[in-house]
């Protein structure tokens, strides 16, 4: 009888931590998902960034190139209309 005694309490004891046990399993469960999510949508920022980044560097050495160009078409047409005037005034000259 004491045999079945001492098996009885130890059973009990066991019931007893179980649904403790349990509970911080589901707890560490879910903070261990609540981590990956984060770590996921931190990722999600890090890309964002990287590609808004590049996006705005790319953007931005277009308009470098466009201004380039537009600076030498100005200039070849100043030059080109500082030609003209030279040979207009030449021919003025010469008349």
């Amino acid at each position: 009888m004491a045999k079945n005694m001492k098996v009885q309490l130890e059973l009990t004891a066991k019931d007893t931590a179980s649904p403790v046990l349990n509970q911080a399993a589901k707890t560490a469960e879910k903070a261990f998902k609540n981590t990956e999510r984060a770590a996921q949508k931190s990722g999600n920022a890090q890309t964002q960034a990287a590609q808004k980044a590049a996006n705005a560097t790319e953007s931005s050495n277009r308009k470098i190139e466009q201004s380039y160009r537009n600076a030498r078409r100005v200039a070849a047409d100043v030059s080109r209309a500082r030609e003209t005037l030279g040979v207009r005034a030449e021919n003025a000259i010469q008349r």
